[in-house]
């Protein structure tokens, strides 16, 4: 109204609160702002936890699948038997440590034995056939090309975040 005085930083936004709530949600603080730069942000975060969220749960389903296929397509006893398949010997059990650590992690780091099922060709022969072994590293690969793009995601939002809230702290 006239007459009144202003006192010094009356109008101005607070940058740690402008700050504070983009870091929240991505945007808040924008908004808080007055600037229409809110719905880029809130629309980076809504499509990043989409994807996120897709990506997660298609790799998900794709691992559990490919371990289903390894459940049903390799075997300790045919990666034993020395007789089986045609395989070269370098396929089959060595009968000492290289036999020993598939044990041991089938055991007790079962990721790490489905990985080296299918990549490292010592273990080869307890595949029921090559066929069947490439069509399980294609499937891994699948599933973790999905859950890499779900990691991709999660950086982004962060990112995201962290940006947000250092442009409305900066803008306030």
């Amino acid at each position: 109204p006239p007459g009144t005085q202003r006192t010094p930083g009356e109008g101005r936004k607070n940058p740690a609160l402008a700050g504070l709530l983009s870091a929240i949600v991505p945007g808040a603080g924008q908004a808080y702002l007055g600037s229409n730069s809110a719905y880029a942000f809130l629309g980076v975060e809504v499509a990043a936890w989409t994807a996120h969220f897709s990506t997660k749960a298609t790799g998900d389903a794709k691992e559990k699948e490919y371990k289903r296929y390894a459940d049903a397509h390799w075997t300790f006893d045919r990666y034993r038997d020395q007789n089986s398949g045609d395989c070269t010997v370098d396929g089959h059990s060595d009968g000492g440590v290289q036999d020993s650590t598939l044990v041991m992690l089938y055991n007790t780091r079962r990721n790490d034995w489905y990985e080296d099922i299918g990549k490292l060709s010592i273990y080869s022969c307890g595949w029921d056939s090559a066929t069947n072994r490439l069509k399980y590293r294609d499937m891994r690969h699948d599933s973790n090309a999905f859950l890499s793009h779900a990691r991709t995601a999660t950086s982004v939002i962060l990112l995201n975040h962290l940006v947000s809230a250092l442009l409305a702290a900066r803008g306030a």
